[in-house]
This record gives C-alpha cells, structure tokens and sequence, in this order.
C-alpha cells in the first residue's frame, strides 16, 4: 500500500483544561492524543486489534497554548511482518497567518498557516493478521519517513526479541 494513503487526522481546539502550570498545553495530553490516532490507524491498516508495543523518539519543538487549532496528522511509516510503525506529526494553525491568508481568499482550511510542533513514533503489534500489507513510499518525500520507520522498528524488535 502507498504510505500516503495511510493517512489519518484529527483536528482539536486547545482548551484551559488541558493546561499544564506555564500556562501551555500539557505534554502528556498531546501524548494522548497522539497514541490514540495512531493505535486507530494501525487498527484500520491492519483490519484488526493491535497492541501497543514501544513509543519512540518524541520530539516536543514548539509549546502549544491554549486557543490554538491542533492537528494531529498520522501515518504508517513501515511494517515488518505483524509490526507496524505509526509516526504522529503534530502541528497547529499559526494564528498571525489565518488574518493574511484569509485576504487571499483561498479555497484552502489554513494549511499553509501550519507549523510543526511535535514528533511522535509508535510500534504496534497486529493480534489477528500475522502478515499485515507492506507499506511503501510512493513519493520522495515520504522515503525519510519509511527509512526511518523501518530503523525504529528494527531497534524496538532488537529490544523486544532480546
């Protein structure tokens, strides 16, 4: 299957709640959110349960406050066998952009207004397919993507084997 067809994504507002004591969004929420459309789209990929097996290398870049427009966009990077990896990009809508971009009048939701703010790599295990589809990358910009996912699947089977 084309990794771009992998595609999955969820958009939030930022809410007070969800604020940590700086007065940004807490981590842990944006961990959340992120394990929870990855664990959905390996269950979609694979057309079965699935079970967490390792959460890799998460990089937080940017704080995100509250009032933002969070997007969660996800994608399966590699599979190996029953393995499947999940990255997570996180991003939200810059609010300085929006007021620009809508003099345009483009028949866009704000994508160029994005900004990348978190990284997030999740390796699942497929329950009930012993063989899930190989993943390729059909665009050059998707091969970083799958070279990476197929090195942090190997180092969590490495883990997880020995």
């Amino acid at each position: 299957m084309w990794m771009h067809k992998t595609n999955l994504s969820v958009t939030e507002i930022c809410f007070p709640e969800y604020q940590n004591m700086y007065g940004k969004i807490f981590g842990g929420f944006l961990m959340r959110k992120a394990l929870e459309l990855a664990h959905t789209n390996a269950k979609l990929y694979c057309k079965g349960r699935v079970a967490i097996r390792s959460m890799d290398q998460i990089e937080f870049k940017k704080p995100v406050e509250i009032g933002h427009v969070l997007h969660f966009d996800s994608f399966v990077t590699y599979t190996d066998g029953k393995y499947i990896q999940v990255k997570v990009a996180a991003s939200i809508s810059d609010q300085h952009k929006l007021p620009e971009l809508a003099k345009l009048n483009h028949p866009t939701l704000g994508e160029e207004a994005r900004v990348n703010t978190n990284v997030f790599n999740f390796t699942m295990e497929s329950m009930d397919n012993p063989n899930v589809l190989r993943v390729v990358p059909k665009h050059y910009v998707h091969t970083t993507s799958y070279l990476e996912g197929r090195r942090l699947l190997n180092n969590t089977l490495k883990r997880i084997v020995n």
